[in-house]
């Protein structure tokens, strides 16, 4: 795992997993993989001393962990259902170069963190992570994940057969993942609009 732009070539990797951002190459062959939507959780010990924010505005009153490529006073922009902006400054409480990091503050009680919805599933449905602000979506917090390898004409068979692999696991996760999601918003729904 590398914390910076990746020259795939240059480099001498065979084959990356990386955001668009990250790609510095035109000559590269990239597969979509996911795109990463961003959710603000945190732990129930946190929420429970600190209270659940309703509305954006709330997020800057309380502990913020990101990312140290977000800067300190980085707006963010929340649209609720109606299409209705609201866009807050946070000044991090604490910053990490790193996403399994802010996930292990995240979990023990550090403070709200913006983290990619696939990656804290399964903290989401154990409940040791709880979304925070579902009404809202954040505008252009996704990110979209390749398989990235070089354009060469021949590719070698393990990079074939890693990337045969990549896609299917990919496919098959993000399936198992579009499936909780719209039962999560069905069941939203239900409990915000009052169906049985």
């Amino acid at each position: 795992m590398l914390h910076r732009n990746v020259d795939l070539v240059e480099d001498g990797f065979d084959v990356g997993i990386l955001t668009s951002r990250q790609v510095s190459s035109g000559s590269l062959v990239r597969r979509p993989l996911a795109s990463l939507r961003p959710v603000v959780v945190a732990s129930p010990g946190y929420l429970e001393s600190y209270g659940l924010p309703v509305t954006p505005a709330e997020l800057p009153l309380r502990g913020f962990l990101a990312p140290s490529r977000a800067i300190h006073g980085r707006e963010w922009c929340f649209v609720n259902a109606h299409g209705e902006e609201e866009t807050i400054g946070i000044d991090p409480r604490c910053t990490v170069n790193d996403m399994i990091m802010l996930r292990q503050l995240a979990l023990v009680h550090m403070g709200l963190a913006i983290l990619p919805e696939a990656y804290v599933k399964d903290d989401i449905e154990n409940r040791l992570l709880v979304p925070v602000l579902r009404e809202y979506e954040i505008r252009e917090g996704a990110k979209e994940l390749a398989l990235v390898y070089p354009g060469r004409r021949h590719v070698s068979a393990k990079v074939r057969t890693f990337v045969d692999l990549a896609l299917e696991y990919f496919e098959a996760t993000l399936a198992s993942t579009v499936d909780t999601a719209i039962a999560d918003h069905s069941l939203q729904r239900a409990h915000v609009h009052g169906e049985p």
